[in-house]
């Protein structure tokens, strides 16, 4: 039987799928090209998974954002895409234009996380345009979940972490405390620290995050997702997933510290991890069972799903063409080229590279050398670390000096600075001083100053950092105008040192600076290669 057709009416074409040739081209280039930017997005993240456990649940992100595209592309809608490409080919060279500046800026900055943030908006915005530009707006509302998702796995901004996180912290600390008096342990808080009388306890050893924080928000995001809750229902079980992070952190410390009260400090450090993973894992254990709780009180959470392979309703001029977007991953594969070839071919020459050595075995006849526990290494992932301490008359000194070679770690040496650790284990930022200047031939080391106090207690603390190659001094709050000074002059991380010196029982920070100029002349070389 033959229907008759209005010359006003569009006939409906099987393309997209059942795949017309030109059709599937076409998609399958747009998707390699976006393929691509995420991977690359993934890999500038990566090493900020590497360094930061609280950030490690981010290799999953990829694994798990492409299993609820899957999902997503089984009951994809019918497709209804616009009238013409151009807008399309517009957004893209638009994001290569903006892509290029930011790639070079970050390689630079790989721990500025305003610029993983850039990056990631851009692939993210490209990736609705395509979705918008192949199927339409209903292909946008229908992906949009599953392609945030991958937005997990970007660091949040330190002003949104350090004051959530740290106040978190703080939180799970004082509950801990309260529940241990409770017991009849006498425990006492120090910002996110547990005194006991024979131990101290860290709440993820000050510096770092409540644990499974972050990776709470992505397990419920993705529960949420998997079992297409409406939003109401995956808000709540974001705000349920974040308690019950915080109820086993508590759990956590609570348990690390009866271990360290009843045993040592070598028992708790052995089971440091394993109860860490069983926050982990029992987080995520039962943010899943209380999603197939919503699930089964919820019935109505998915919505009916659309013919599987859909019909194109209209023409299909509104695909990318293959060969544009073939040109759009070549303009991706030149901007790469050009950001190395920035930096290397405007290189600063090597005058000489710098080494500062502690005489340790000159440091005075008090000096004991604690080892760095375990803990602290996978947290500042230095490449060689010691710490010394001693007395020198009524002062006590405590010395912490770290080696990081060139890679992309590097760059995060000056993360765990004083300003954060130290407050975070319970002293109060009293002062900051002066810049110390110490000139050692071509090389000049600019230290921090700070005044820490604890109850009556003052510790004046002497902190820099600096790359080995020319000596060159690496502020520790890195302000947007010192980060675009390192994209002008080219300066790549390279290998880095720190060195922080704490003095506690001197009276003023100037006296304590006077005693650290001599210090520094007396007891650290330096070699020039």
């Amino acid at each position: 039987m033959v229907e008759s057709v209005s010359p006003h009416t569009r006939t409906p074409y099987k393309t997209f799928p059942p795949w017309r040739s030109q059709d599937r081209s076409a998609f399958f280039w747009v998707a390699g090209l976006l393929g691509l930017l995420w991977a690359d997005l993934f890999v500038a993240l990566s090493v900020e998974w590497e360094i930061n456990e609280q950030y490690s649940y981010g290799y999953l992100v990829p694994f798990l954002g492409g299993y609820l595209l899957y999902l997503r592309w089984e009951d994809r809608p019918i497709v209804h895409p616009p009238s013409g490409p151009l807008p399309f080919y517009i957004a893209t060279g638009l994001f290569l234009l903006a892509l290029l500046p930011i790639r070079i800026v970050f390689q630079a900055n790989p721990d500025w996380r305003l610029m993983m943030w850039a990056h990631a908006i851009l692939v993210w915005g490209l990736s609705c345009f395509a979705l918008f530009q192949i199927g339409g707006k209903k292909w946008i509302f229908h992906f949009l979940p599953a392609i945030t998702f991958f937005l997990l796995a970007v660091p949040w901004p330190s002003r949104i972490e350090l004051p959530l996180i740290q106040g978190l912290m703080r939180m799970v600390a004082l509950v801990a405390v309260e529940f241990l008096n409770l017991l009849g342990i006498h425990a006492v808080q120090y910002g996110n620290l547990i005194k006991l009388p024979n131990a101290l306890v860290g709440v993820e050893e000050a510096c770092s995050g409540v644990r499974s924080i972050q990776s709470a928000i992505m397990a419920s995001f993705f529960f949420g997702e998997w079992f297409r809750f409406k939003l109401p229902f995956r808000m709540t079980l974001i705000v349920i997933g974040l308690a019950l992070s915080i109820l086993l952190n508590l759990v956590r410390t609570i348990t690390l510290t009866l271990i360290s009260h009843y045993g040592s400090a070598e028992t708790m450090e052995r089971w440091h991890d394993p109860v860490g993973y069983f926050v982990y894992f029992g987080s995520f254990i039962l943010i899943m069972g209380v999603a197939l709780l919503v699930k089964k009180w919820a019935r109505d959470h998915r919505s009916a799903p659309a013919p599987k392979g859909g019909l194109l309703r209209g023409s299909t001029q509104g695909c990318p063409k293959p060969r544009l977007t073939q040109i759009f991953m070549a303009a991706w594969l030149v901007s790469i080229g050009l950001t190395y070839g920035y930096y290397a071919t405007g290189k600063p020459p090597v005058e000489y590279e710098v080494r500062v050595q502690p005489k340790w075995d000159q440091l005075s006849s008090s000096a004991r050398f604690p080892e760095l526990s375990p803990t602290v290494e996978s947290m500042l992932r230095y490449n060689e670390g010691k710490q010394a301490a001693w007395r020198a008359g009524n002062s006590f000194w405590t010395l912490f000096f770290f080696t990081w070679e060139a890679g992309g770690v590097s760059s995060f040496a000056g993360v765990h600075r004083p300003e954060i650790c130290l407050q975070a284990a319970g002293l109060i930022l009293k002062e900051r001083g002066p810049r110390l200047n110490w000139d050692k031939g071509p090389f000049q080391m600019q230290m921090e100053t700070y005044t820490f106090a604890s109850g009556e207690v003052q510790y004046h603390v002497f902190f820099a950092v600096w790359e080995t190659i020319n000596g060159r001094p690496v502020p520790v709050n890195q302000s947007p105008e010192d980060r675009l000074t390192n994209v002008v002059n080219r300066n790549r991380s390279g290998a880095r040192q720190s060195l922080q010196i704490v003095i506690n029982g001197m009276r003023d920070l100037e006296t304590a600076t006077a005693a650290t100029v001599q210090f520094l002349n007396e007891k650290v070389t330096l070699e020039l290669r």
